[in-house]
């Protein structure tokens, strides 16, 4: 099937994006006003990879885009991403994303928040749950559209209600860290924070209501300076915070320096940190 593309919505029908934008740019150098602002439609066999391409390429030259028929137009989260410009100017509910949950989660996450409008179904063909960074997690929030993405992705997985989110690098408040074990599409979460924050947030991360979905020994990352590190694992709230149960917790320590930072006298300090946390150190500090 091919498409049907109309310059200005008027006159004659192009079947090629290639064949409209010949005509499109013979009409800029002649009349601007008579250039632009494509009415796109065709079924959703019409719309190729190479056209869905093209369209994009295009993108400034589009004002409408029609899936025709009662089938939606199928793409992959990845599709969705690189073609995200093409979904905003449907003019209807036609889209159907289909992807395992590792398609769906990652860095295209944040283009079906995007294109939120435009989703009839989302279909997760491994039923793992979808991996969302927690500010992709957070936007999709404030945008209103993370339980709508929660119920397409719960229901458009196979078996029907199998799978959720994991929220990865949450980093904040208590009580956001809350909203997120509260959602009940939410099905784990790991945590990568300063010493400051973890100690603020102990309680819901260790025996809280939903603390179980903070996985023990893979569901925090502390990611912190030195001299916080340092003072919290030989003062304060580093024996409490590290070598407590949030030990349990914790996959690694990351340690940050700053270019003035990288010395004997540091590597020595932390050589000399207490074991419970020394041996969590992921690698050599990073700078």
């Amino acid at each position: 099937m091919s498409l049907s593309i109309q310059i200005r919505g008027t006159g004659t029908v192009y079947t090629t994006v290639a064949n409209a934008k010949t005509a499109d740019d013979a009409n800029k150098l002649a009349d601007p006003t008579t250039a632009g602002a494509w009415t796109v439609s065709g079924a959703p066999d019409g719309f190729t990879d190479s056209e869905l391409a093209l369209l994009q390429t295009n993108k400034t030259s589009l004002n409408t885009v029609e899936v025709t028929g009662v089938s939606d137009l199928v793409l992959t989260g990845a599709k969705v991403r690189s073609y995200k410009d093409v979904i905003l100017k449907l003019t209807a509910q036609k889209l159907a994303v289909t992807d395992t949950a590792s398609g769906l989660g990652g860095n295209n996450y944040s283009s079906l928040d995007a294109v939120y409008a435009k989703i009839h179904a989302i279909n997760v063909s491994d039923s793992l749950n979808v991996t969302v960074a927690y500010s992709d997690y957070q936007t999709a929030l404030t945008n209103s559209h993370e339980a709508g993405l929660e119920d397409k992705i719960k229901y458009g997985s196979t078996g029907n209600n199998t799978s959720g989110v994991a929220i990865t690098n949450f980093s904040g408040s208590k009580a956001n860290l809350d909203v997120a074990l509260a959602d009940s599409d939410v099905k784990s979460v790991t945590i990568k924070d300063t010493i400051a924050n973890l100690a603020l947030n102990t309680s819901s991360i260790i025996g809280g209501t939903n603390s179980g979905k903070i996985a023990a020994g893979t569901g925090v990352v502390v990611a912190d300076t030195l001299a916080n590190i340092k003072a919290d694992g030989l003062k304060t709230d580093a024996a409490k915070t590290l070598n407590t149960a949030m030990l349990a917790k914790v996959a690694s320590v990351s340690i940050t320096l700053s270019g003035a930072d990288v010395s004997a006298a540091n590597f020595t300090t932390i050589n000399n940190l207490p074991t419970a946390i020394k041996s969590k150190l992921n690698g050599l500090p990073s700078v």
